[in-house]
């Protein structure tokens, strides 16, 4: 019974700390805003009545997870506004700034409870990688809902409010209003931090705290680790997060700095032509392809240097990590370790596959929607869009004047994505890879699958049939009930679907005219199309126990 108190008291804690946590944010942002305040007023009130209840209970039962004097103490101080409220008569208007400061403090000492709660659930990388995700996501639509999210008197919906806040997190870029005119730049800045996270990933971030507060990671999360990452060993995992995070800074950065010099001529003040170079390289390294320009980079079309650029910055942010990780090894490290079969094969395909969408694109487009284009510009432009289409989403070109046979292409690449690890979304360029080998493997009547002097395992081909066959039955899915709630033709509503699902956010202008079911679709396929159908299916399903026996075999006809 004492174990069932402690663990219900720990939860409790740790929800309030969490919440009162999210409350003092949004409220060094709404503290002059008297129509917030009122509500903040009775959340303070509540949270006071809590955190005393807490302490007092704490101090009566003496449980083990009670605090230390100084922790009881500062707990304590929470009596002096409701006492100032019953004794002194005062109004919760008058303390608020005290019930702030005093907040402040009992979110320090209560921390621990937060991370006392993750190690008692036990949650796996995979289960906590879901769990952020859908957490992160609602608290980026409240914070899109409130006033000052918005530059404009009308308020968003929070539905509208949930799509774009899941839109961000999972670097989609499908939006229903113009970003750079409708949010202001608390708004903008809330986008930016979840396109950020959504990028790298939260279940990196979780890793990188683990490092930071030196806890102990179980073989189970050290596993799942190295699945997601692509590595061998705890070490090279831990090595590899670190750089995560020092490369994607350094790449931001200079991305930044490379668009600030391009385009500072085109804006009025140099604060608004670093914080559109800032929000750009950002964006376009997470493939988020979320523009601040109305247009996306239609208005740049012509300017070669800057479409090479985004480019760039969307290669090497889809390209995947584990990739770029790899490939320092073997050339920069002493100990030239090999080029494994997951940095050559994403390398092969992604190659491949630009080549592929640059030349079909081209030809296709070069006497429709690039035409008036010089040959350069051309080339440059079905460049541009082969690369975006894998899973940035930014355009520039009316994605409405591409031909039928040009969409064609354009969405099996957003349906193959980028590569494993990477800020991008899709099926991916391993499970397409795989399911290629494996399909030539079967022509030549061999029963192995073979990449590169490499034997693939049963398993990774078996999780590349899935993946796809997974993915195809949910787009199919989403599809059909589009067809059923909107008013759209196939060709948009397949277009809208496919780029929500491999999270790359071009659209055929129908994102705004989605309605309430739509939008509630396009949050499902946006967030599963981010997390991974596989991951997904393996959270949901329940492991089947091994068993030490096996059927007789059997032949079936399959044509």
């Amino acid at each position: 019974m004492s174990r069932l108190f402690n663990f219900i008291m720990t939860y409790l804690s740790s929800i309030a700390t969490l919440s009162t946590i999210v409350l003092l944010a949004v409220e060094l942002v709404f503290y002059t805003s008297f129509e917030n305040r009122v509500l903040f007023y009775q959340l303070h009130f509540g949270l006071l009545i809590y955190f005393l209840i807490d302490i007092v209970l704490r101090f009566i039962f003496k449980a083990s997870f009670s605090m230390s004097f100084l922790s009881t103490l500062i707990n304590s101080l929470v009596a002096i506004p409701l006492l100032s409220l019953v004794v002194l008569d005062l109004e919760m208007s008058e303390l608020y700034g005290l019930v702030q400061f005093i907040f402040g403090l009992v979110v320090l000492v209560r921390f621990s409870d937060l991370v006392r709660a993750i190690n008692l659930l036990r949650v796996q990388p995979a289960q906590l990688f879901v769990l952020g995700f859908v957490i992160f996501i609602f608290i980026g639509a409240l914070l899109l809902s409130l006033p000052v999210s918005r530059t404009v008197m009308t308020p968003i919906s929070f539905v509208d409010a949930l799509f774009t806040a899941t839109s961000a997190l999972c670097v989609t870029g499908l939006v229903l209003h113009d970003v750079g005119e409708y949010f202001s730049g608390f708004g903008l800045s809330v986008i930016l931090v979840l396109i950020q996270l959504g990028g790298l990933g939260i279940m990196t971030f979780y890793a990188l705290m683990m490092l930071v507060i030196r806890s102990k990671v179980s073989r189970t999360q050290s596993i799942e680790y190295q699945e997601a990452l692509a590595t061998e060993g705890v070490g090279e995992t831990f090595a590899l997060i670190k750089s995560i995070f020092l490369y994607t800074f350094w790449v931001e950065l200079l991305g930044a700095i490379t668009l600030f010099f391009l385009w500072k001529d085109q804006f009025q003040t140099f604060s608004q032509a670093v914080i559109h170079s800032v929000f750009h390289a950002i964006s376009a390294f997470c493939n988020a392809g979320f523009s601040l320009f109305t247009d996306s980079l239609v208005s740049f079309s012509q300017r070669l240097d800057i479409l090479l650029v985004f480019s760039v910055l969307i290669v090497i942010g889809g390209i995947g990590f584990p990739v770029i990780f790899n490939l320092r090894q073997h050339f920069f490290s002493k100990k030239r370790e090999r080029l494994k079969v997951q940095t050559k094969l994403p390398l092969l395909m992604t190659f491949v596959l630009l080549i592929i969408g640059t030349v079909v694109l081209y030809f296709v487009e070069r006497d429709l929607a690039l035409s008036g284009f010089s040959f350069m510009n051309q080339l440059v432009l079905a460049f541009f869009h082969s690369v975006s289409a894998r899973s940035a989403g930014f355009n520039a070109v009316d994605m409405a004047g591409f031909s039928v046979a040009s969409l064609l292409v354009i969405t099996l690449l957003m349906f193959i994505g980028s590569s494993p690890g990477s800020t991008g979304g899709g099926i991916k360029t391993t499970t397409f890879g795989i399911i290629h080998a494996a399909l030539f493997s079967v022509i030549r009547g061999e029963t192995k699958v073979e990449l590169f002097g490499r034997t693939l395992s049963s398993l990774n081909v078996y999780r590349a049939l899935n993946i796809f066959f997974i993915s195809s039955i949910l787009i199919i899915t989403v599809l059909f009930s589009l067809l059923l709630t909107e008013v759209f033709s196939f060709v948009p509503l397949l277009f809208e679907t496919v780029s929500a699902f491999g999270t790359t956010g071009l659209s055929l202008g129908i994102t705004p005219g989605l309605s309430t079911a739509g939008k509630v679709s396009m949050i499902v396929v946006m967030l599963v199309g981010r997390l991974g159908p596989l991951t997904i299916g393996m959270i949901l399903a329940k492991r089947r126990v091994k068993s030490n026996y096996s059927f007789p075999e059997e032949r079936i006809l399959l044509g």
